[in-house]
C-alpha cells in the first residue's frame, strides 16, 4: 500500500492478486480489472482521520492525520469480520445502539467490520447531575440580581436571593442580598450579609481583586448610617 500526494491526496491500494486501486474520499475506483473487493486492503479518509482495515487477520486503526504512521494511532482494535449485503461504496453505520454501547460497522462490497464502542453512561449522567445541582443557586441569584440592578421589585429580588443562598451560600449572592437589604432601609441586616460575603470570599481571586474593597467600603458606610 502506498500514498502519493498530487493536486489531491490519493491512495494506491493493492489486493492480494496484485491489482491496484485508487480511492478519492470514500469511493473506490479500480485501475485494472479487480478481484473481489473483500480481498482488498484499503485506506480511506474520515475528515482528517485515516482508517486502515486489513485482511487477514482484521485490524482497524484510527489515525489522527493524513498519511498512515502507526505511532500516530489514536486507537488500534482487533475485530472480527463478517459477510454483509452488497455495498458499492464504503459505508459507516452505527448498529445495536443502547444507552451504554453501540457498534461501528464498516461495510464495503460483501464485507463488514464491526468495532464495539462502550461508554459509562450512568457515571457521565451522575456527573452531569452533580454539576447541574451544584450550580442550581445561579438562576435564582441571577434573577434577584437582575431585579436589583434594573430597579425591580426588591421583595421579589430578596426572595430569589434567599432561595439561592438556601441552595448554596456564596459571596456573590450574599453581596447582592446585602445591597438589596440596604436599599430597603435595613442596614443592620445588610451589614450581616456583607460580612458573610467577606467571609465566603476569602481565597477567591475574583472577589479579592474586584469586589472586596467595595464590600468593605459599603459595610463602613452602613455602619455610619446606622449610628
Amino acid at each position: 500500500m502506498t500514498n502519493t500526494a498530487g493536486n489531491g491526496l490519493q491512495q494506491y491500494l493493492t489486493c492480494p492478486a496484485g491489482l491496484p486501486y485508487t480511492t478519492s474520499s470514500s469511493c473506490l475506483f479500480p485501475l485494472l480489472p479487480a478481484s473481489p473487493l473483500r480481498k482488498v486492503s484499503s485506506l480511506s479518509h474520515i475528515g482528517n482521520s485515516v482508517l486502515v482495515p486489513s485482511l487477514p487477520p482484521l485490524l482497524t486503526c484510527i489515525s489522527n492525520d493524513i498519511g498512515y504512521d502507526q505511532k500516530d494511532d489514536v486507537a488500534r482494535v482487533d475485530v472480527p469480520s463478517a459477510t454483509a449485503g452488497p455495498r458499492e461504496r464504503l459505508t459507516f453505520l452505527f448498529s445495536d445502539t443502547t444507552d451504554e454501547a453501540t457498534r461501528l460497522d464498516l461495510e464495503w462490497e460483501s464485507l463488514r467490520v464491526s468495532v464495539p464502542i462502550k461508554v459509562d453512561t450512568k457515571a457521565q449522567v451522575r456527573a452531569g447531575i452533580d454539576k447541574s445541582l451544584g450550580d442550581a443557586w445561579r438562576p435564582h441569584f441571577a434573577a434577584g440580581r437582575y431585579l436589583y440592578d434594573s430597579g425591580g421589585d426588591l421583595d421579589t429580588a430578596l426572595q430569589y436571593l434567599d432561595t439561592s443562598i438556601g441552595i448554596k451560600p456564596t459571596w456573590w449572592n450574599n453581596w447582592i442580598r446585602a445591597q438589596v437589604l440596604a436599599k430597603k432601609g435595613r442596614p443592620a441586616d445588610a451589614i450581616a450579609a456583607a460580612q458573610k460575603a467577606l467571609e465566603l470570599g476569602k481565597g477567591d481571586d475574583t472577589f479579592q481583586n474586584s469586589f472586596k474593597a467595595d464590600v468593605e467600603k459599603a459595610v463602613a458606610d452602613w455602619k455610619k448610617a446606622k449610628s
